[in-house]
């Protein structure tokens, strides 16, 4: 939900150490007046449960890694069903990955848990807008990562009958030894189009293959 730029801004926390949490909302609510934390959650799965009884905050905090249901599961669930939150992931895990994928996922922003308070609170204001936000120390990394979206979403993708099949195998958690078996082919033939995926999408592991086809659209009907 965004919010008028002359109104209070109501923020969820997400986050599963009860410590971190309450120390961030005293960090939050002692840096601006007009910000509030409403809400606490410690996975992704006490969120939604929250989304569906309380009135929509104009921003929530959400870390990646939790149990039960982690901040990239829970994006990926939202993208469909609740597509106007204003998500800002607030994680340990800066890494290139974990940012392409909270980008796929349409997040609003991205910052890391070592962040000073006062570009913490820049960044709810702007995400609260519905505007996006990126640390300062990741903005070289988001630029590189948009960079390659870009060239990616500028290929066609074409693939055979069998290399269609191996990427629906691949969204399951068979190991590629078990995919072998069920395509009735041998491991070096799976590892064949495996290599050529790869080598297609210009990325390097199984994971990084699925989240650029779901970015493209092309898993859709298929997962």
């Amino acid at each position: 939900m965004k919010r008028n730029r002359n109104s209070k801004i109501r923020v969820w926390i997400v986050d599963d150490h009860l410590l971190f949490t309450e120390s961030l909302k005293s960090v939050i609510e002692s840096n601006c007046e007009y910000i509030k934390v409403e809400q606490k959650a410690s996975n992704g799965k006490e969120l939604l449960e929250l989304l569906e009884r309380k009135k929509h905050p104009n921003c929530i905090l959400l870390d990646i890694q939790m149990p039960i249901m982690g901040g990239l599961k829970f994006l990926e669930y939202y993208k469909h069903n609740y597509p106007n939150l204003n998500i800002l992931i607030l994680s340990m895990h800066c890494d290139k990955l974990s940012i392409s994928r909270a980008l796929i996922y349409k997040a609003k922003g991205f910052v890391s848990k070592n962040i000073s308070q006062s570009e913490l609170i820049e960044a709810i204001k702007t995400v609260a807008l519905g505007e996006k936000y990126i640390q300062n120390d990741y903005k070289d990394l988001f630029n590189e990562i948009l960079t390659e979206r870009e060239e990616i979403n500028g290929k066609v993708l074409k693939f055979t009958a069998k290399e269609s099949e191996f990427i629906r195998l691949c969204l399951g958690d068979c190991s590629y030894t078990e995919i072998a078996d069920i395509m009735n082919v041998t491991y070096k033939t799976i590892d064949t189009h495996r290599y050529n995926i790869f080598k297609k999408l210009g990325v390097k592991s199984r994971n990084a293959m699925l989240i650029h086809l779901r970015e493209r659209g092309w898993l859709e009907g298929n997962e």
